[in-house]
């Protein structure tokens, strides 16, 4: 019997609200780096009701640059006692085309410990020590 692991990505519907805020947290400097509030993500957010007006006069404030409205919207959901907030979020960034952004979010590695034992397939080879199985698991 052998230990390996495997690593697994996008379970199901997509990830929770923690661990999108995780995710985005961990990718925080990229994140402001590329995304601009100014366009339709604030849009979805106010439909969504995550943002308020008040908020997005906040994070849109003149003189400002991309990455300081990013900052400030970023600020504002992780105050946020908004349960979708980050679930809101991911989903406002795939209809504003952001999709390497939420491959990111959506892929966060979770690993789990299986274990191996040979299968009754003479042919089947099991896994020397030291090797590790990969599985990436895309939704559709």
């Amino acid at each position: 019997m052998m230990l390996c692991c495997v690593a697994l990505c996008c379970i199901s519907d997509g990830p929770s609200n923690d661990v999108i805020r995780t995710q985005v947290v961990r990718m925080y400097a990229d994140f402001v780096s590329d995304v601009d509030p100014r366009g339709g993500l604030l849009d979805w957010l106010i439909q969504e009701e995550v943002v308020t007006l008040e908020m997005k006069e906040r994070v849109v404030a003149e003189p400002s640059t991309s990455r300081e409205r990013c900052r400030r919207l970023l600020d504002a959901l992780f105050s946020s006692s908004n349960p979708r907030a980050f679930v809101v979020l991911r989903r406002a960034l795939i209809r504003e085309k952001k999709s390497w952004l939420v491959e990111r979010i959506d892929c966060s590695a979770v690993t789990v410990t299986v274990t191996a034992t040979p299968a009754a397939d003479a042919a089947a080879r099991p896994l020397n020590d030291g090797q590790h199985l990969s599985l990436i698991l895309h939704t559709v």
